[in-house]
Order: C-alpha cells, then structure tokens, then sequence
C-alpha cells in the first residue's frame, strides 16, 4: 500500500521505516494493517509512505537450517523416510505429515509463531488433497515461497495473511462472489 499524506503535516519526521500503521473504519475494526518500508518527505505538506501488508514478515523467516547454522538442523515434513541417501540425512530433524495443510501448521508453531506478528488463523484445506511424500528446507527459502509452493501443491489454495493479522490458508472459493 502507499498512503499520501497532503496537508501540513506537524508530525514530519515521525514515521520510520519498520513503524506499523493501522487503518480502522472505526475503533477496532481494521481494514489494512501493514509495515512502514519507505518514507518519502518532499515538502513540509507532502509525505509519501509506502506499506507492506503483514505477509513480508513471511518473507523474512526461512525453515530449516544449513550446516548446523544456528542450531537450526535441516527439517524434513515427510510421509515416510525415503530419502536415505541425502547427504545430510543424518543431521535433519523430521516430523510426519501427508498433506500441505499440516505443513502449514508445523511451519507456523515452529518458525512462524515465535519470530512474527502473525496468529495462526484459518487453515480450512480439508483432507485429503493430494500426497504429500516428502520436503526439506534447509533455511534457503523464506516462509512466503513455501507456503506458495504449498498452495498450489493443493489445488491452488488461497494463502496470506488478513488485516487482523491471522495467516490463513484455505481452498480457493469455487462461487463467484
């Protein structure tokens, strides 16, 4: 989003990048919520502020680690242990799962939760979908790719977060709205 702001203005100077706004139609009921990127003062009664919805925190957490970096060891989501022969195999940590929606889940308890704004919301993909064999992650990708990459796994899920900050995850409508 990018807000303009156009009268003069006494508070110049007073929003920073990595500041949040809220935009409420009224006390409590939030329309957009989103992270200050850049802040573009031109004159005194003109002021640029460019917005990110709260899915870039997504953006900024990677699952997984890369050669015990961090005491984060590879994490594995699997049906079944089918790939002995990974060169790291040994190192990975795991956890059981077969379809994307529970990949979901794990990935908010484990990195999501702890390190974001974010609140787990909707994930009402039912199962099953689809099998789900196996995905490793090993801190390269960020959150935002693999939940992509998880949404159309099942059948071109809808996937962000809303302006309550809820992550939510969900088969895409099939009604015309």
């Amino acid at each position: 989003g990018e807000i303009t702001l156009r009268d003069s203005f006494d508070l110049a100077g007073s929003f920073n990048p990595g500041d949040w706004i809220r935009f409420e139609y009224s006390s409590g009921l939030t329309w957009y919520f989103g992270r200050v990127e850049t802040v573009d003062e031109t004159s005194p009664s003109r002021t640029v502020i460019t917005l990110y919805g709260m899915s870039t925190e997504l953006s900024e957490v990677f699952p997984g680690g890369f050669n015990n970096f961090d005491d984060v060891l590879p994490h594995r989501y699997a049906r079944t242990d089918l790939y002995l022969y990974d060169p790291d195999h040994s190192i990975q940590s795991w956890d059981i799962i077969s379809q994307p929606n529970q990949v979901v889940d794990l990935i908010y308890s484990q990195y999501i939760n702890s390190t974001t704004h974010i609140t787990m919301g909707t994930n009402e993909v039912p199962s099953p979908l689809t099998n789900l064999e196996s995905m490793v992650f090993r801190g390269q990708e960020s959150v935002t790719e693999v939940i992509r990459q998880l949404g159309v796994i099942a059948h071109d899920a809808s996937w962000g977060v809303d302006e309550t900050n809820k992550l939510f995850f969900k088969r895409k409508r099939l009604n015309v709205l």
